[in-house]
């Protein structure tokens, strides 16, 4: 039996790691694949993300996997959102010249989106069929790219 006190420190662990690693500056943007393995096997997680060139994009996207799944996390490294009364934020997206809006649940803090899971699927889908995706809200409009998507989307996919 896991200890609760143990099963924390795991997790707190895995979250430390994560933040270190988004702290780091790429020297450029592409998909990058980063996996925490804790002693519980429950603990363990991996996440591909997609880090801009320069703070000055401000916008990250990370697909994120755990014991609960995948989810799809937009990280806003400049300006913070405001949720609406629900605790949502609508964001738009285009995909080959086509206008989609999705709501996105606002995690404590403003800077980290979670998307809904349909949109999420389709933002998946288009990276796996080579296409990008730019995102355009607030003050970011950003393009994200497929390049190097497909081999650390497999890698996450076949972990855990």
């Amino acid at each position: 039996m896991v200890s609760f006190k143990a099963f924390r420190k795991a997790i707190l662990n895995t979250a430390f790691l994560f933040f270190l690693s988004s702290c780091s500056s790429p020297s450029s943007a592409c998909w990058n694949y980063d996996e925490a393995i804790t002693y519980y096997p429950c603990g363990n997680s991996a996440q591909i993300t997609y880090s801009p060139e320069g703070i000055a994009k401000g916008l990250e996207i990370a697909l994120c996997r755990n014991a609960e799944g995948i989810r799809l996390y937009l990280n806003l490294l400049v300006v913070p959102v405001c949720p609406d009364a629900s605790g949502k934020f609508e964001f738009h997206y285009e995909i080959d010249g086509n206008n989609y809006t999705a709501a996105a649940s606002v995690m404590r803090g403003g800077q980290r989106l979670l998307v809904d899971e349909e949109s999420a699927d389709m933002i998946i889908n288009t990276f796996l069929n080579g296409q990008a995706v730019t995102f355009k809200f607030s003050m970011y409009n950003q393009t994200i790219t497929s390049d190097k998507f497909l081999p650390c989307y497999q890698k996450l996919q076949s972990r855990f």
